[in-house]
C-alpha cells in the first residue's frame, strides 16, 4: 500500500486521509462498518466521492518506522524533569498532515541541545531543583542564603545578586555539552573536583556592606537580664514584614516595653523621621527640614535608655523649644516594619501568639483560670457540630454565680468556627468577642445551608492582580479577596450585627436567599466594592498629579503637606480593614464623599482663602472626632457605630460645604452637629 492512502477515523467509515484528503471505505469492502482506527487502502478511486478501496487495518505505531524520514517532528514544552535528570519536551509525529502521535515524552537535550542546556542552568541550578546530591549545590544554596539574610535585614535588595547573575555564573562555566544531570556527573568526574562550580562571596556580592552599617542590625536585644534573638523578613504587606523578637511565654512580663520602641539602629532613623512627619502641622512647620533636624537630634539620642518618645520629646524642646505631648506622636500609623514584631513562644518553642504590641502579647499569656461555675455552665449550654437553627430558649446572656450564690459575672451564648470547620454553640466571657465569634458561625451556617452554591460564588469573587492598583495600600491579593469573599456573605446573610436570629428570622433569610440565589447578589455587591475602589484609584491619582505640580510650582495654591493631608482623608474614608467594619449601605455614600474631596482640591486651588475659611467650620467636628475614634479603638462595636454615625455627618457636612451640588443624604448643618454630638457623648458615657 501507499503511506499517501493512510487514514484516520473521523466518523463511521469516513476517515482523514493524507495531505487533507477524505475518503470513505468503499461499501462493497469487508471492513465496511467494521474498520479500526488506523487504515491503510491498496488504492483511493473517485466516482461519486473519494473512496478507499481493499482496505485493511494498520496500528499507528508501525507507521513511523515504515515511513521514516517522511515524518515530520514538532517539538514544545520543554521543561526540566527532576526524576529523570532531564530536560524534556513534548513531541508530536505527523506523516503528511496526519498526527501519529502527539505527545511524546522526548530528551530535548538530542534534539536543541542549546535551549535544554539553558533550562537545566536555570531550573536545576539556579533554582536548586538538581535532584541528586552535589556538594557545590549545596555550597551555594547556603552562601545564598547566609547573604540573602543580609538583604532581610537591612532591607535592601541591591547586595546579592539576582538569578540571571546567577545563570551568568554558571553559564561561563559550564561547557557546551552539558545540558543533563548524567552529562553534569561526567563533567565533574571528569574534572576531579567541583571547585570551579563554587561560589564565592564576590561571585554572589553586588557589594558588601561595612561592619558598622551590618551592626546596626543585631540579631539580639538585651532586656534587663534578658537576651532575646532577633529575625529579620522583608516582605512588605505581609504579616511577618519586619523585626521579630521571641519572647518565651514565662518571661513576657519581665521584657520592658520601652525597650521595643528603639526597634534596632538601622531602621531607627527612619522611623523618627516618619514620627515627625506624622505631627501635626503647627509643630511639623517649626521642624522643617526633617532630615536636618533628625540629624540635630540622632546622635543626642542614648540608644534603649527609658522610652524613645521620651528623649524625643526632651529632645525637641531642648532645640527647639517645642513641648510635645505623648499622645500627639502617630504610633499607630506607624509602617508595621517600623514596629517590633513580638513573637511568644512555649517551653517547646510552639508560638502562642504574635502581636505588634507586647502589652497586649503579655495578657495573651497568662490567661485567666476558668472558674468551676462557668465551666458547669459550658456542660450545661454549648453544643458541639451544629448543622441548623438549635437556639430555643438560649438568652442573651447567662448569669455566673459562685458558690455562695452571688453574681460573679455573665456568660455570653454565641456561635463559633471551630478549627475543623464545624459550628459549635459556645459560651464567651466578652460580649465583643462574642459577637466577632458569631458573626463568623452564622455565616459558615447559612453557608452550610448553601453549600454548592457558596461554593460557585466563592470562584468568582475575584478581581484580577492586573488591577491591583484598585486596592493598593488597603491590603495583599489574599488578605484583600478574603475579605471581600466575608463581606459579600455578610450582606447576603445579614449577619454582620452578630446577633443570633430567631428561628422565623432564620427561615426567612434561608427562604429569600433560596428564591434570589447567591451568585447575582454576590456578583453584584462585588461589583460596588469595585466601583468604589475605581473612584479612590481616581482620587489618589489625582492627588498624587497635583503633588507633583505643587513640587514644581511654588505657587500652586496647594502645598504638599496639605495633599498628604487630603490622602489621610481617603484613607480614613478606605482604611484597610473598611470590608471588616463597614457595611454595603455606610459604603454606597462613600463614592460621593470621595468626589466630593477632589472637587473640594481643584476649588482650593482656585480660591485657597475661601477653602480655609469652610474648613474652620469643619475643624472642631473634626478634632471632636478623632479623639473619639482614639477613645473607642479597643472597645465594643456599639460604641464605634455611634461614632461612625459621627463621622458620617461629618462628611456629609463637607459635602454641604465644598461640594454643594453633590447634594447631601440628609439636612445637616454646623448645629445639627453640635447636637448630635452632645447626644453621642452621652449615650457614650451612660455605655
Amino acid at each position: 500500500g501507499n503511506l499517501r492512502n493512510l487514514g484516520l477515523k473521523k466518523e463511521k467509515n469516513l476517515y482523514q486521509g493524507g495531505q487533507g484528503k477524505e475518503f470513505m471505505i468503499f461499501p462493497g469492502s469487508t471492513l465496511f462498518n467494521k474498520a479500526g482506527q488506523w487504515i491503510m487502502a491498496a488504492e483511493l478511486v473517485e466516482t461519486s466521492r473519494l473512496y478507499g478501496r481493499t482496505v485493511a487495518d494498520i496500528r499507528p505505531e508501525w507507521i513511523e518506522p515504515l515511513a521514516g524520514k517522511l515524518c515530520r517532528y514538532h517539538y514544545s514544552s520543554p521543561h526540566w524533569e527532576k526524576k529523570t535528570g532531564q530536560v524534556k519536551a513534548l513531541a508530536k509525529v505527523t506523516l503528511f498532515g496526519l498526527i501519529i502521535e502527539a505527545n511524546r515524552q522526548v530528551n530535548y537535550g538530542l534534539i536543541n541541545s542549546e535551549e535544554a542546556r539553558q533550562i537545566f542552568i536555570q531550573s536545576a541550578l539556579v533554582a536548586g531543583e538538581c535532584g541528586g546530591h552535589f556538594d557545590f549545590l549545596e555550597n551555594n544554596k547556603r552562601l545564598i542564603a547566609k547573604l540573602a539574610e543580609m538583604e532581610d535585614r537591612m532591607r535592601r535588595r541591591d547586595i546579592v545578586i539576582d538569578d540571571l547573575g546567577l545563570f551568568a555564573f554558571y553559564d561561563n562555566r559550564l561547557p557546551a555539552d552539558v545540558f543533563d544531570r548524567a552529562g553534569l556527573i561526567r563533567l565533574l568526574k571528569k574534572k576531579k573536583c567541583d571547585d570551579f562550580l563554587r561560589m564565592r562571596k564576590e561571585d554572589v556580592l553586588r557589594y558588601l556592606p561595612e561592619n558598622d552599617e551590618f551592626s546596626d542590625y543585631p540579631k539580639q536585644i538585651h532586656c534587663r537580664e534578658l537576651t532575646l534573638p532577633l529575625s529579620y523578613c522583608f516582605r512588605p504587606g505581609e504579616a511577618n514584614d519586619g523585626v521579630t523578637v521571641v519572647i518565651p511565654a514565662d518571661l513576657a512580663g519581665y521584657v520592658q516595653a520601652e525597650k521595643l520602641e528603639w526597634l534596632v539602629p538601622g531602621l531607627l532613623r527612619e522611623k523618627i523621621i516618619f514620627l515627625l512627619k506624622a505631627l501635626p502641622k503647627s509643630i511639623r512647620r517649626q521642624l522643617i527640614p526633617l532630615p536636618r533636624t533628625v540629624d540635630h537630634l540622632f546622635p543626642e539620642l542614648r540608644l534603649y535608655e527609658g522610652s524613645l518618645y521620651g528623649q524625643l520629646e526632651d529632645l525637641i524642646y531642648k532645640m527647639f523649644r517645642l513641648r510635645i505631648d505623648r499622645n500627639v506622636w502617630a504610633k499607630d500609623l506607624l509602617p508595621p516594619h517600623l514596629q517590633m514584631r513580638c513573637q511568644l513562644v512555649d517551653s517547646r518553642g510552639k508560638v502562642i501568639a504574635v502581636d505588634r504590641d507586647v502589652a497586649a502579647l503579655e495578657k495573651k499569656s497568662h490567661p485567666e483560670k476558668e472558674s468551676a461555675e462557668l465551666t458547669a455552665l459550658r456542660t450545661l449550654w454549648e453544643k458541639m457540630h451544629v448543622q441548623d437553627w438549635d437556639f430555643a430558649d438560649l438568652p442573651k446572656r447567662i448569669a455566673i454565680k459562685d458558690g455562695k450564690g452571688k453574681l460573679s459575672g455573665f456568660a455570653h451564648p454565641g456561635l463559633k468556627v471551630e478549627k475543623d470547620g464545624s459550628v459549635s454553640l459556645r459560651l464567651f466571657s466578652d460580649p465583643e468577642e462574642r459577637r466577632r465569634h458569631t458573626v463568623d458561625g452564622l455565616r459558615a451556617l447559612y453557608c452550610l445551608k448553601f453549600a454548592r452554591q457558596c461554593k460557585t460564588v466563592r470562584k468568582d469573587l475575584v478581581i484580577p492582580r492586573s488591577r491591583w492598583p484598585l486596592y493598593e495600600g488597603i491590603a495583599s491579593h489574599e488578605k484583600f479577596h478574603q475579605d471581600l469573599e466575608l463581606f459579600v456573605f455578610d450582606e447576603i446573610f445579614g449577619c454582620r450585627s452578630g446577633e443570633l436570629p430567631s428561628l422565623e428570622q432564620f427561615a426567612s433569610i434561608v427562604d429569600k436567599v433560596a428564591d434570589e440565589g447567591i451568585y447575582s447578589p454576590a456578583i453584584r455587591i462585588m461589583n460596588q466594592v469595585v466601583d468604589l475602589l475605581r473612584e479612590r484609584r481616581v482620587v489618589l491619582d489625582f492627588l498624587a498629579e497635583m503633588e507633583q505640580a505643587s513640587r514644581r510650582k511654588k505657587n500652586l495654591g496647594l502645598t504638599v503637606e496639605e495633599i498628604l493631608l487630603f490622602r489621610k482623608e481617603v484613607v480614613a474614608l478606605l482604611p484597610p480593614n473598611f470590608l471588616r467594619e463597614l457595611s454595603l449601605g455606610e459604603l454606597n455614600r462613600i463614592p460621593c464623599y470621595l468626589k466630593a474631596l477632589r472637587i473640594r482640591v481643584e476649588r482650593k486651588i482656585q480660591n485657597p482663602a475661601k477653602d480655609k475659611e469652610k474648613e474652620s467650620l469643619v475643624t472642631v467636628h473634626q478634632e471632636r472626632l478623632n479623639s473619639l475614634l482614639e477613645e473607642t479603638r479597643e472597645v465594643n462595636s456599639e460604641k464605634r457605630s455611634l461614632v461612625r454615625q459621627y463621622a458620617t455627618m461629618i462628611e456629609e457636612f463637607k459635602v454641604s460645604l465644598f461640594a454643594q451640588e453633590l447634594k447631601t443624604a440628609f439636612p445637616v448643618s454646623a448645629k445639627r452637629l453640635e447636637k448630635a454630638w452632645t447626644e453621642i457623648r452621652n449615650k457614650l458615657d451612660e455605655m
